[in-house]
């Protein structure tokens, strides 16, 4: 979430003047989720994604900035904000606010489970922690990343760039190798499940792209 210019991934749609990118295979990766998991998993995992992309939209502006854009990819939404306007502590918290967001609704929908024991209440905790767990990773451009940048941004002179590059590259080579290793067990674990070979190529994608 910057307010650099938008990466390629092959040719984006755009919509209000530019303010909403979206790739062609945005729809189709929704169709595809929807087909394999079906209309009320595929809506609960759906709410999990607002909730926390609402998040980061609530952080921008309460630390006094504005979302200037949005992208929609296969594996994901990026949000553009005027981050000059935002000072590195303020960008860390709107680059966690996704997370704390997933984290938050993953304690209600335990409260609400806990009462009220369904399928759907499991699955809506599922998700949220997938999300805030995932995205906590340094992998390129993912939150987590974003997060240690601004870290490293405050806590080293700029003398120092090179290193915090080299500790980014590091952080981001070893969470792409945990990835790899984890998408691998779940889907041996789940009996080849479609579901999670789905989650598997979203997340491998992720780290290809880098969102």
């Amino acid at each position: 979430m910057n307010d650099c210019p938008v990466r390629s991934c092959g040719t984006l749609l755009t919509f209000f003047e530019g303010r909403l990118r979206v790739s062609p295979f945005f729809p189709l990766s929704l169709a595809l989720m929807y087909y394999i998991e079906g209309g009320t998993s595929f809506i609960t995992v759906l709410f999990a994604a607002l909730l926390h992309e609402s998040g980061h939209i609530a952080a921008i502006y309460a630390v006094g900035s504005r979302v200037t854009s949005a992208a929609l990819y296969p594996v994901g939404a990026v949000i553009y904000y005027a981050e000059s306007r935002v000072s590195c502590k303020g960008a860390i918290f709107v680059s966690l606010s996704g997370i704390i967001a997933n984290m938050a609704f993953a304690a209600v929908g335990t409260v609400v489970f806990c009462i009220y024991p369904t399928v759907t209440h499991l699955l809506f905790i599922a998700a949220n922690l997938f999300f805030a767990l995932f995205n906590l990773l340094p992998l390129r451009n993912n939150d987590g990343s974003n997060a240690l940048h601004h870290l490293l941004e405050m806590l080293l002179p700029p003398s120092d760039a090179p290193k915090a590059e080299k500790i980014l590259h590091m952080a981001g080579l070893i969470s792409s190798l945990l990835v790899f290793a984890a998408a691998a067990m779940l889907y041996a674990l789940s009996g080849a499940s479609p579901a999670v070979a789905v989650l598997g190529i979203m997340a491998v994608s992720t780290i290809a792209w880098g969102r």
